[in-house]
């Protein structure tokens, strides 16, 4: 198992170091990489750097091709996620693709925490067609995401509770008891290096 953390702007490897050093603190035997476009400095606790080559195309299109490059047992995680626990057990069951869901009828799940043992999901991701909402690169990055997990079925896709495994936290006082990954998405990436060293 390794843990891959994609980013390719300088601004976010503060929070790609907070975030590799939760997971070597958790899960030290496992190696954390950092997935990045040419030109990007190495962020600390990183084992490893791996270059997305075409750094022209939308940052969801690079993010896939860049997760296709890995074999094995991976976890792709966001620069903005905690690691408060060992996770490597996920990797005990049988699945292609493990994510959790998310409590949100609109999302099912971010695509922030992806258990992957499936080179084949990316290469499909980067070859879907554009949706019809151009403007918003997020959203059409979580549809993609959704579109293609739902066509992996049991039990090549494996459901995680997200609870568990991606938390979002209510607050800063918030201590996400249970929690074995906590995502700070969105505005909550504020509380973030506040959080760590209250939990390190």
């Amino acid at each position: 198992m390794k843990v891959v953390f994609f980013f390719d702007r300088q601004s976010d490897q503060p929070l790609a170091e907070l975030a590799a050093a939760s997971a070597k603190r958790c899960m030290p035997q496992v190696p954390t990489v950092q997935l990045c476009v040419r030109g990007m400095s190495a962020a600390r606790h990183m084992d490893e750097v791996v270059y997305v080559e075409d750094a022209a195309r939308p940052l969801h299109r690079r993010r896939w091709n860049g997760y296709a490059q890995f074999d094995g047992e991976v976890l792709f995680a966001d620069t903005d996620c905690l690691f408060m626990a060992d996770v490597s057990g996920v990797f005990s069951h049988p699945f292609a693709l493990a994510v959790p869901l998310i409590d949100d009828p609109n999302w099912h799940f971010s695509g922030g925490v992806v258990f992957s043992r499936s080179r084949e999901f990316w290469r499909r991701l980067a070859g879907c067609a554009v949706f019809d909402r151009p403007a918003d690169p997020m959203l059409e990055e979580t549809l993609a995401t959704i579109n293609a997990a739902i066509e992996f079925t049991d039990p090549h896709l494996r459901h995680l509770a997200h609870q568990v495994y991606e938390r979002l936290p209510r607050s800063t006082d918030d201590a996400c008891a249970g929690a074995a990954l906590v995502h700070f998405r969105g505005p909550r990436k504020r509380w973030m290096e506040r959080w760590a060293g209250a939990t390190s």
